[in-house]
């Protein structure tokens, strides 16, 4: 019984001892003993102190805070430590060990603060849901990772702090490093945050990683053997020096943004794998060493300082891009994008490309690189011995612009989605093919045309009433032409700008060219713009619709021709001739209160409103000799002492009054095909109004016409009829008074010896049936030239017929008379004629008066002969 009883006993004791070995190996600390000890049994859960070294032996500091104070062991051998709330670790060193599988330090809404030295003798992991771990003392051994599913945060602060091994950073972790030396194996930022606070907290020759959104931020000083990144920063605040080379792949990376430096150990190879829209960043200055970019991907270079290389860059692939004061000098072999500055020196070479992008880039030194030079959404601008043989815009495309002063000649050396610009004082020649799409633009200085191709297809703007552009020989350009503020055509060559989108001018434009102009389309003139030929001939305007040219501003030829073209009429509301000609082909109105005014020539149907004015300051033509209302007048005419003729292909119609002469000198008209003056108008002044002396080019005058005075007369010198009034008025061609027989009111009027005085005879009614003159009292109607006499409806005097012709002074006798031949046995009496202004028709006389019969006769022969 006794022996049974033994032996039940040593069987529970055996298994007592196996139970606590394979299952006592987590202990939880209650902190309810008489200090923090660790040592002591009664702060832990059981009353069991730990035992280093158990296998798989975890310590778990529940809820609750203390301090607990590490005196198990030393070091004291864990596999696991667990924080559920604020602890306080302190003591002697805890030695993470692999007891049964790698060891861990877990942190649940925890903070953890480790002031005892923590050595890894395994990869471990430390892992939070919302929580910190703080490493107060040493933390030294290999291979530490952190976790977190939510957030977790890390400071290693310990004196003494060594971590070899791989050092991992996952997403949700943010890591602090506060003593220098620190990390001496592989970092690995994936994902996490990392930031170190103290001077290299790396040891010489450590690499980092940085990727999936990782992030480095070297608040001090720190230097990196290689440095990998994929789709992650490093953010130098203080200066980052690498010893090795950059990695890049994956995504768009960045190394900068923190204000700090970087310092390349020498030549530095930086191998951005990715290609397309992956690219590194690296917006830091700077200071030393020289790159060697490889790699299919883009290296960009964004600081906005001056990087500082100790040798030459160079592009083995992918692109390099940067400022001209960020690339440093570029053995370029593959492709470098500029995207702004200056480049004073040649410091681009090789056989690569160069692509401007971004902003604007100028070459003051010609670059020694033999690739292609494009243009994607950039500038660029130089002079044309600094700028490459050939430019070429892709995609968003650019601008050139040319910087030479005075004037420069342009060969074939632009094409694609490119603009060109100058804004420098001298003429940009632009000469041979240049197939550029986005246009010519001039805000200062001038542009010249060599080629019908030397412009490109876009379009050609102008800026400035200084800006000049000319044709080299004969020109037809395709290109929309936009005046902005003005411009000047100037040389001798002729342009024909043949798009016809409608145009406005709001500015000056000029025309000093001795060539020709033609700018097809709608034309506007608004109230500030105003149109200047100096020379040339300058055509405008569509003729084909109503409205093809407008004007609401000045309108000045002072030489050569404007020609203005519309489907109707054009109005314009002032136009100043100084020798030129103004062609209208379809007609120009002058509105009421306008003025046309100058010397020169308006070609084209001329009509004036009421209102209206046209003032001859010098010989001046008007109106179109072709066309039966060439000349249309309703407003007034002031010849001063010039001539001034208007065409028309019958008679011209004048206005309310036509003016001649000066108060000193003589004006002239001269309206070869004859004019009309209607009732209510006025012909006044002094002068000749001159036409042809036939009855189809007559001047009808049915107003009034009175001269200055009868010593300075208005003098018709062709064929005048009419039922208006005259005063102080010569004739010197042919006068048939009315258009049938009329009784007319004269002032003083002078017959010239070359005059026809023509009057009808078709009755005995005075005024009625012939024509008649009355004499206002205090005039005198100087008589000279020839009296003709015509016979009409069939009228046949008979003897005893009288015909009272002139009523009132006259003086004078008429050189001949033409009469008409009576019935036999009748004859012309004028014995009457300068005394009671009568002609008479009588018998022949008997002999006894056949002598004075004779002298009748001789008269009338001697009239015949002439």
């Amino acid at each position: 019984m006794n022996r049974f009883i033994a032996s039940a006993l040593a069987i529970v004791i055996a298994t007592a001892a196996i139970s606590t070995a394979a299952f006592a190996q987590t202990y939880t600390w209650n902190g309810v003993g008489m200090n923090n000890s660790m040592n002591l049994n009664t702060n832990w859960v059981g009353n069991v102190t730990p035992i280093s070294g158990d296998p798989n032996l975890k310590l778990v500091f529940a809820s609750g805070n203390s301090n607990p104070f590490q005196n198990i062991a030393t070091p004291l051998s864990v596999q696991d430590l667990q924080f559920s709330s604020f602890y306080s670790l302190q003591g002697n060193q805890i030695q993470l060990n692999n007891l049964g599988a790698n060891p861990t330090i877990a942190v649940n809404s925890a903070t953890a603060d480790i002031y005892a030295p923590v050595d890894l003798n395994a990869p471990t992991t430390v892992s939070a849901t919302n929580g910190a771990v703080n490493f107060y003392g040493a933390l030294t051994g290999n291979n530490l990772t952190f976790n977190a599913t939510s957030f977790l945060n890390i400071n290693i602060a310990g004196i003494g702090t060594s971590i070899g091994g791989a050092i991992t950073a996952n997403a949700n972790t943010q890591m602090n490093v506060n003593q220098s030396g620190a990390l001496s194996g592989m970092l690995n930022v994936v994902g996490g945050y990392v930031q170190f606070n103290s001077i290299n907290a790396l040891t010489a020759g450590t690499d980092v990683n940085v990727s999936a959104n990782g992030q480095l931020v070297l608040q001090a000083a720190t230097a990196v053997e290689d440095l990998d990144v994929s789709v992650g920063a490093v953010v130098p605040v203080g200066n980052l020096t690498l010893t090795g080379g950059i990695s890049s792949s994956s995504g768009a990376n960045v190394i900068g943004n923190g204000g700090g430096s970087v310092a390349l150990g020498g030549p530095t190879t930086i191998n951005v794998t990715s290609g397309g829209t992956d690219h590194l960043n690296i917006n830091a200055l700077i200071t030393t060493g020289s790159i060697n970019k490889t790699g299919s991907g883009k290296l960009v270079l964004g600081t906005n300082g001056t990087n500082t290389f100790t040798g030459a860059n160079t592009v083995t692939a992918g692109t390099l891009r940067g400022s001209a004061d960020a690339i440093g000098t570029v053995i370029n072999n593959s492709t470098v994008e500029l995207t702004g500055g200056v480049l004073n020196s040649a410091v681009i070479s090789g056989p690569g490309n160069v692509i401007i992008t971004g902003g604007g880039v100028q070459y003051n030194v010609a670059q020694a690189y033999t690739g292609t030079t494009t243009i994607d959404g950039g500038f660029l601008a130089g002079t044309i011995g600094s700028l490459p043989a050939l430019i070429t815009g892709v995609g968003g495309g650019g601008s050139v612009e040319f910087l030479d002063a005075g004037n420069v000649t342009v060969p074939g050396m632009l094409a694609g989605t490119l603009a060109v610009t100058r804004n420098t004082a001298g003429v940009l020649t632009l000469n041979g093919n240049n197939p550029y799409t986005l246009g010519t633009f001039v805000s200062v200085g001038g542009v010249a045309v060599g080629s019908d191709t030397a412009i490109g297809t876009g379009q050609l703007g102008v800026f400035n009433s200084a800006n000049t552009i000319e044709a080299i020989g004969s020109r037809t350009l395709a290109n929309l032409l936009f005046i902005g503020n003005g411009a000047t055509f100037q040389g001798a060559g002729n342009f024909n700008f043949t798009d016809a989108t409608a145009k406005q001018l709001t500015a000056t434009l000029t025309h000093n060219s001795t060539g020709s102009t033609a700018i097809a389309g709608k034309f506007d003139v608004n109230a500030n713009g105003s149109l200047v030929v100096n020379s040339g001939t300058l055509s405008l305007g569509n003729a084909a619709i109503v409205n093809g040219f407008t004007s609401a501003g000045p309108v000045i030829v002072n030489g050569g021709t404007l020609s203005l073209n519309s489907l109707n009429f054009i109005t314009l509301p002032t136009v100043t001739l100084a020798g030129g000609t103004l062609n209208v082909p379809n007609g120009y109105a002058v509105p009421l209160g306008a003025v046309l005014q100058g010397n020169g020539g308006v070609t084209g149907r001329l009509a004036t409103a009421n209102g209206s004015t046209i003032i001859a300051s010098g010989n001046l033509t008007l109106g179109d000799a072709a066309h039966p209302a060439g000349v249309n007048f309703d407003g007034e005419l002031y010849t001063n002492n010039n001539t001034v003729t208007l065409q028309d292909s019958n008679q011209a119609v004048l206005g309310s009054i036509t003016d001649l002469g000066t108060a000193t000198l003589d004006g002239t008209l001269v309206a070869s095909n004859g004019a009309v003056l209607n009732f209510g108008r006025n012909i006044i002044g002094r002068g000749q109004i001159q036409s042809n002396n036939a009855l189809a080019d007559a001047v009808i005058v049915n107003g009034d016409v009175n001269g200055d005075a009868i010593s300075t007369p208005l003098v018709f010198t062709g064929y005048v009829k009419g039922v208006g009034t005259f005063n102080n008025v010569g004739f010197a061609g042919t006068f048939a008074p009315g258009l049938s027989p009329a009784l007319l009111t004269v002032g003083n009027t002078v017959l010239l010896p070359s005059n026809v005085l023509d009057m009808e005879l078709g009755g005995l009614n005075r005024g009625g049936q012939y024509d008649a003159f009355d004499v206002l009292p205090a005039s005198t109607m100087a008589l000279d030239g020839t009296l003709k006499l015509s016979l009409i409806n069939a009228f046949n005097p008979s003897a005893g017929n009288q015909f009272d012709l002139f009523n009132g002074t006259t003086t004078g006798a008429f050189t001949s008379f033409n009469f008409p031949p009576l019935n036999v046995g009748l004859v012309w009496n004028t014995s009457l004629l300068y005394t009671q202004g009568i002609v008479q028709v009588v018998t022949i006389p008997e002999p006894a008066t056949l002598s004075m019969a004779l002298v009748v006769g001789l008269a009338m022969l001697r009239r015949r002969r002439a």
